[in-house]
This record gives structure tokens, C-alpha cells and sequence, in this order.
């Protein structure tokens, strides 16, 4: 397994610093290294490559966060327009989507994932994908409440418009069959 990033173990202050250079003042990589030497000193200045890789990491993760935002907005302006819309399905496939970028984010210089990132990386996909099975089977267990009832009443309204009984129970077993009548 390849070695953490330099950066990641640098102090918390000098990590907040190559942070807000990057990410608000968006300083080029020689002036971030002069920033660090000049406030935390020399021993803390990390390398132009270490940097870069650093700052490739930061901007994927704005990136993937901007993206985030984007689509939260977009299905915002259309849950809007039709409230009667499934949000837990929104939120399900926004949280796959990030936590399929998380698993990039995990990786370390050389391309190395650490087990412990990997494990709970792997169990939020688990109760992500829970949490998908419970919203369908719900969501079933509604329609075929919806269904029973609709046949219900259909088989009650056939029945006082004259209708047989054994015809508005073929009436009422198509509907939940889903069958044409």
C-alpha cells in the first residue's frame, strides 16, 4: 500500500493554509510553497509535485461538490413542478452519486485505497442500497394497497349497478391481477 499524501500529514494550520490558497485565493502552486515557507517556515513547505496531486485532489472534490448542487437545483425546479414526486429516489441517486466519487477521493498518491476508507466506503453503499429496497418495497406495498382498493370499489359499484356477484368478483380478481376487464 502506497504512503499518504505529504500534505495530509502536514500541521492542521499549514493544511488550512495550502487549503484557503487553493480553494479561495487560488494562488499558483510556486506562490502556495512561498506562502507556507514564509509563515510556517521550510520544514513545512511541501513539493511542487505533492502539491500539484494535492491540488488536482481539491479541485476534483469542488468539482464533484458543484455537480452535487447542480443536480440537487435541477431536481429541486422539478420536484416543483410536481410535488407529488418521489424525493427519496432524488436522494438516493444523489447520495450513489457521491459516494461513487468518495471512492475516488479515497485514493492515495499511488492509486492505493486504506482498507479502513474502503470498509466504510463499502458499508455506506450497503445502507444506501437498504435504503433503496425499503423505498421500492414500500412503494409497492402502497400500489398494491391502491390496487386493493380501487378493486374493492369497483366491485361494489358493479354490484349496485346490477352487475352478478360471480361477474364483479371476475371484475374485482382482474383489476388486482392486473388484467384488462
Amino acid at each position: 500500500m502506497g504512503r499518504r499524501s505529504s500534505i495530509k500529514g502536514l500541521p492542521p494550520a499549514v493544511k488550512t493554509a495550502i487549503d484557503q490558497s487553493i480553494s479561495q485565493d487560488r494562488l499558483s502552486l510556486d506562490q502556495i510553497i512561498d506562502r507556507i515557507r514564509d509563515e510556517y517556515g521550510d520544514e513545512h513547505a511541501p513539493s511542487r509535485s505533492a502539491l500539484h496531486r494535492y491540488r488536482q485532489n481539491v479541485e476534483q472534490q469542488m468539482q464533484a461538490i458543484r455537480e452535487g448542487r447542480e443536480i440537487a437545483d435541477v431536481w429541486a425546479q422539478r420536484l416543483g413542478d410536481a410535488p407529488e414526486s418521489d424525493i427519496g429516489k432524488v436522494v438516493l441517486e444523489i447520495l450513489r452519486t457521491l459516494a461513487y466519487k468518495s471512492g475516488a477521493d479515497l485514493l492515495d498518491d499511488e492509486g492505493n485505497v486504506a482498507p479502513k476508507d474502503l470498509s466504510h466506503l463499502a458499508r455506506a453503499m450497503r445502507y444506501i442500497e437498504d435504503a433503496g429496497r425499503l423505498s421500492l418495497q414500500r412503494e409497492k406495498e402502497v400500489r398494491q394497497a391502491a390496487l386493493a382498493e380501487a378493486a374493492e370499489s369497483a366491485e361494489t359499484v358493479a354490484r349496485s349497478a346490477g352487475m352478478s356477484s360471480s361477474s364483479a368478483a371476475e371484475l374485482r380478481r382482474k383489476i388486482l391481477m392486473g388484467e384488462s376487464a
